[in-house]
């Protein structure tokens, strides 16, 4: 079924072609043909080296840059309010060259000048809640199109594109740039703070595309035109310093020299969310020894997640785990990478605390709550991506399990791994605390609760196992517990939504604004890196938008350490960070679904660069017959991100060397090990989308093949 927006899109081509085929044309077309070529002085907007003058319908007929003239292939160009196309008049005596706009259900005006940039604004009629705003052009076959599109990747559109097709692109910069007539045209929103404000769409004909840029209605679209790339993206580099206050890695004292020569990023997991051990510290020094015989060990940046303990487990205390090898192990793997130029990179999560800690008492006064409930990641109702599970339990009495001291209760079986929500009642007792165990993980009743209450939800889950589980049930205090009328029930279950979905140990949601917190992260990162010299610090799902003071205090404490990110959402972000997870590895043809068939023969495809999922065989068949190669160009209009920070790929997808399960996940891998070939074409994704590669290895079950090993060496 065709989306409003498309439809729009084919009535506006339909009622364009037949203009030109001399049919009945609407008022506005018919006062837009008559437009002479010559200049009308009250419809031109001057740019300085550039003009762009509109016909009495609104209509770009033109745009004009030193000796270099654009004209579209049709005369018309019409706007659209939230994807409806929009007939536009002229407003005759407005102090600024503005028109009406009147589409089936809105009605707004469009005001058009310079300051500098060529400023398109679009303000709806009182009452009206317009939320897009968008310009449509036609440009000839030869015009050629750079989407600012992802973090590191910037997309080139032309010729190639098959005539039927077309592509609708999120704009991670909020502009792009065609490349027609001897001149640059630059489309851009006025977004000054967010990133993926701006999305196009833009469609293939037999002599043309039809190009729409949609914007955000509360700002505006600025055209400007350049002499050639490289201009533009000067321009777009002075304007992230002037009005966004951004700087450049080499202008930040706090940035370290080193992150230039850093060449490769060597993800080695540690400990996974269920307590496997996939590497030791031991294991991790030996790999790096072995490397050290290959290649420049100053190129090499490795990054250890799940070193603190099981993924997401412990925050915000930031130790090397015991059962890792602890401080001894730990301490003589920092000493050896940095007596060889190695770098090394801890995992933090800045929002994150373990329900579980020892410290929770304490720690749970500084969580966020929404309604009374715990805000968090794999907790319980709504947090999280999961599907519930079919399991529950009646309330089953305690009285014949329990004991006076501590005793076990087994749990009926359980159909799946699964994360369960318990509640006790029927407890007497004054003073003591209840406290219930599976594996690694205790839940406690707060002291004095039974005094005064029935029943307690447990907020946070046991992890059981298919089958039978023992629940180990103890208690604190001194008061005696009457477990008579005793009984207790799993009230929720739940597990992932496919088994590829990244189920990992569940963590609560930290107020980052709380002093108290603020200053137990900063201190607990600060003491271990200044402990073991720790080079980098990778903070996990902590945006800078809404964690600001927190992250400003971080870099306080930590001079001259590199930090890292997973990603965020605006622009001042570009200038924080020193690397940056910028999505998932693998080539833009790796497509997770192909085809959004419509009636028009138009397909929508949407790349896969963050997800966990797998790969579709139609997917993998397509890509490889090159059926979508035109959509595989690399534009190097993205390149100016490489001055502002490292990209490099996303923790759950830097796996196209040797498969392992993810860290962050408790399933185990489902891709098949990728041969030489697979490899490879990551290298040179790598070099030709210009980021940092990402090697995943699985040393302590496969070591070094000789294929891996000659790949670091090509690198390093």
């Amino acid at each position: 079924m065709e989306s409003k927006s498309q439809i729009s899109r084919r009535t506006f081509l339909q009622a364009t072609l037949a203009g030109q085929a001399g049919l009945k044309l609407s008022p506005a077309q018919e006062e837009g043909a008559k437009v002479e070529p010559g200049i009308r002085p009250e419809l031109v907007v001057d740019g300085g080296r550039y003009r762009v003058q509109f016909d009495e319908g609104g209509n770009v007929r033109r745009i004009s840059f030193l000796d270099q003239v654009f004209v579209p292939p049709l005369q018309y160009s019409p706007y659209e309010l939230d994807g409806e196309l929009a007939d536009a008049e002229r407003l005759a005596g407005s102090q600024e060259l503005s028109f009406k706009l009147k589409a089936a259900k809105l009605n707004a005006t469009l005001t058009v000048h310079t300051d500098p940039e060529v400023r398109f604004r679009i303000t709806a009629d009182k009452k009206v809640n317009l939320k897009e705003a968008g310009l449509v052009l036609t440009f000839p076959a030869a015009a050629v199109f750079h989407l600012a599109e992802y973090l590191h990747t910037g997309r080139q559109l032309d010729s190639d594109m098959p005539v039927g097709e077309s592509y609708t692109g999120q704009l991670e910069f909020n502009f792009l740039l065609v490349q027609q007539s001897g001149m640059w045209i630059r489309f851009r929103t006025g977004e000054k703070k967010w990133f993926k404000k701006a999305h196009c769409h833009i469609a293939r004909h037999p002599e043309m595309f039809t190009m729409t840029f949609t914007w955000p209605a509360e700002t505006h679209l600025g055209l400007a035109v350049f002499s050639s790339l490289d201009e533009a993206l000067e321009d777009y580099d002075k304007w992230l310093e002037t009005e966004i206050g951004v700087r450049k890695l080499t202008e930040r004292q706090s940035d370290p020299a080193w992150v230039s020569d850093i060449k490769l990023v060597i993800t080695v997991d540690m400990m996974r969310s269920n307590w496997e051990i996939a590497h030791d510290f031991s294991d991790l020094l030996n790999l790096a020894k072995e490397i050290r015989e290959i290649g420049d060990a100053k190129s090499i940046l490795f990054y250890i997640p799940g070193w603190q303990g099981a993924y997401d487990s412990n925050h915000p205390t930031y130790l090397p785990h015991p059962d890792l090898g602890g401080d001894k192990k730990f301490r003589e793997l920092t000493d050896y990478l940095h007596q060889n130029g190695f770098r090394l990179m801890i995992h933090t999560t800045g929002w994150g605390i373990d329900p579980y800690h020892p410290n929770i008492d304490t720690l749970e006064r500084l969580a966020v709550r929404k309604d009374g409930q715990f805000m968090g990641w794999q907790l319980g109702y709504s947090v999280g991506p999961k599907a519930s599970l079919k399991f529950r339990t009646p309330q089953i009495s305690l009285r014949q399990s329990a004991t006076k001291g501590d005793f076990s209760i087994r749990i009926d079986p359980v159909p799946e791994r699964c994360e369960a929500l318990f509640t006790l009642g029927g407890v007497k007792t004054r003073e003591a605390r209840i406290r219930l165990t599976v594996g690694r993980r205790t839940i406690s009743t707060p002291a004095g609760w039974f005094e005064s209450h029935n029943e307690y939800d447990f907020p946070f889950p046991l992890a059981l196992q298919p089958g039978e589980n023992s629940v180990h049930v103890s208690t604190t205090g001194e008061s005696e517990v009457d477990w008579s009328r005793s009984w207790y029930r799993i009230r929720y279950s739940f597990g992932p939504e496919t088994p590829y979905t990244t189920e990992s140990y569940p963590i609560l949601m930290a107020d980052m604004s709380n002093p108290e917190y603020i200053r137990i992260y900063t201190d607990n990162v600060r003491s271990v890196v200044r402990q073991y010299g720790i080079d980098a610090v990778h903070v996990d799902a902590t945006h800078h938008d809404v964690a600001e003071e927190l992250l400003a205090r971080l870099k306080e404490k930590l001079p001259g350490v590199a930090i890292a990110c997973e990603g965020s959402e605006t622009f001042q972000a570009l200038g924080y960070w020193t690397f940056w997870q910028g999505g998932r590895q693998q080539s833009l043809t790796d497509y997770t679904e192909i085809a959004r068939g419509e009636s028009l023969g138009t397909q929508e495809l949407f790349v896969d660069f963050c997800t966990c999922g797998d790969r579709g065989p139609s997917a993998s068949k397509a890509a490889s017959e090159g059926a979508y190669a035109w959509l595989d160009k690399a534009s190097p209009v993205c390149r100016f991100v490489r001055e502002y920070i490292i990209p490099y790929p996303h923790l759950c997808a830097a796996d196209a060397f040797v498969p392992i399960g993810k860290v962050c996940n408790h399933f185990p891998a489902r891709l098949r090990p990728p041969d030489k070939e697979v490899l490879w074409k990551v290298l040179r994704d790598a070099k030709r989308l210009d980021y940092v590669p990402g090697l995943r290895v699985n040393y302590r079950q496969y070591g070094l093949d000789e294929e891996t090993k000659k790949a670091i060496k090509t690198l390093v």
